[in-house]
């Protein structure tokens, strides 16, 4: 892990808190039953003090902890459709790590109208452009970290937009093939994301 830049070891054991028998009270196992994810929270929570420590927070900071990347956080504001999209394309290209905020609506067990959790961050996964019915549509591919999506708006799993056409596009070009399951995979057009985050942060490879 990383302070200030400098790179330091953070030892843990992989005890986990548990509830309820065998799952975790904080960070879940993976569907393949890793506990590499839940391991990491707990460094990550030694690191702070405890885990109440990680309640809350922003984005770039839990990356640059984990990797000592500097970051830029770009709000929303005043940032046409077009220059959004040309920054996500141009970080997506560069490999680098992407985050978003939500507005702050409430908590996050409150959703706005179109699903998104309130003052929650989510992971920009990657970007690309299609066509569909001869319109040229530019897609976020975002993901919910807990691991469920509740977007209802355009481009969400079962919204009425998706072609049989786009969606083989989408799985060939982004690597997905789970459009329609309740991964926490889910797909914004480009006026979606700005409409429903206040701002990217970009934490650079």
């Amino acid at each position: 892990m990383y302070t200030l830049g400098v790179p330091f070891t953070q030892i843990v054991d992989d005890w986990l808190p548990l509830e309820g028998g065998n799952s975790p009270i904080f960070g879940g196992l993976g569907k393949d039953g890793s506990v590499w994810g839940a391991i990491t929270e707990k460094a990550f929570a030694k690191r702070y003090g405890n885990y109440e420590h990680t309640v809350g927070g922003w984005m770039y900071a839990a990356v640059s902890a984990m990797n000592g990347s500097p970051y830029k956080i770009h709000g929303h504001d005043g940032v046409s459709d077009d220059q959004l999209w040309n920054l996500i394309k141009s970080h997506d290209m560069d490999s680098d790590i992407m985050t978003a905020a939500s507005h702050f609506c409430g908590s996050d067990s409150e959703t706005n109208d179109q699903g998104v959790a309130c003052s929650h961050a989510y992971t920009v996964i990657s970007c690309g452009e299609f066509q569909n019915g001869g319109e040229t549509v530019r897609l976020i591919k975002v993901r919910n970290p807990w691991g469920q999506e509740q977007y209802a708006g355009d481009y969400s799993d079962d919204s009425w937009k998706w072609t049989p056409e786009l969606r083989a596009a989408v799985e060939a070009e982004l690597g997905d093939a789970a459009v329609s399951s309740n991964e926490g995979i889910f797909f914004m057009d480009i006026a979606s994301y700005k409409r429903n985050f206040q701002l990217t942060v970009v934490n650079q490879d």
